[in-house]
C-alpha cells in the first residue's frame, strides 16, 4: 500500500462484523508500527524498504506486541468514558485486532510491493505479488463496506 491508512479498511470491516471481539485500536496501531520500519528505511535510503516486520513472522510479533502494550496502558489508564472503547481494549479484542492487523498488513503489502518477502525465513520469494490496483481496491471496498455495516448497527441500536 502506498501509505498506512489504506490498511485500515479490512480492520473497519472486521470491527463491524465482530464489534466486541475485535479491537480497531490494536489494528490501527499495528499498521502504524509496521510501517515505521518502512519509513525508517526510506529516510535512511536503505533497500529493501519492506523487511522483517513485513514478513508473516514479524507482523505477528508486532501485532502481539501492540496488543500487550495496549493492554498494559489500558490497565493503568482511567476507564474510558465510551463503552465501545472499553470493549475495544479487552484482552481478546486486542489480540484479535493486533494479529489481524499484522497479518493483513503483511499480506496486502506483499501483494503490492515486489521487495516484500512474506514467508521469510523459509523463502525469499513473494508468491503473493499481484497487479498494483488490487490491494488498494481491497482496502477501499472493505473500508466502505465496514462503515456501512457500522452505520447500520448504530442506527439500529
Amino acid at each position: 500500500m502506498p501509505f498506512t491508512p489504506y490498511h485500515f479498511g479490512p480492520g473497519v470491516l472486521a470491527k463491524s462484523l465482530a464489534p466486541r471481539r475485535f479491537s480497531l485500536t490494536a489494528h490501527v496501531a499495528s499498521q502504524v508500527a509496521i510501517d515505521c520500519e518502512t519509513l525508517y528505511h526510506i529516510l535512511n535510503h536503505t533497500k529493501p524498504d519492506h523487511r522483517f516486520f513485513h514478513t508473516m513472522v514479524g507482523a505477528c510479533l508486532v501485532g502481539l506486541s501492540v496488543a500487550v502494550g495496549l493492554a498494559i496502558v489500558a490497565s493503568v489508564a482511567p476507564r474510558p468514558a465510551w463503552r465501545w472503547l472499553e470493549q475495544d481494549l479487552s484482552w481478546e479484542a486486542l489480540c484479535a485486532g493486533g494479529l489481524f492487523g499484522g497479518l493483513s498488513h503483511a499480506i496486502l503489502d506483499s501483494m503490492y510491493h515486489p521487495d516484500a518477502m512474506p514467508f521469510w525465513p523459509w523463502s525469499r520469494a513473494n508468491p503473493l505479488l499481484a497487479p498494483h490496483s488490487i490491494p488498494p481496491e481491497i482496502c477501499v471496498v472493505t473500508g466502505v463496506l465496514g462503515l456501512v455495516i457500522l452505520t447500520w448497527r448504530v442506527a439500529r441500536a
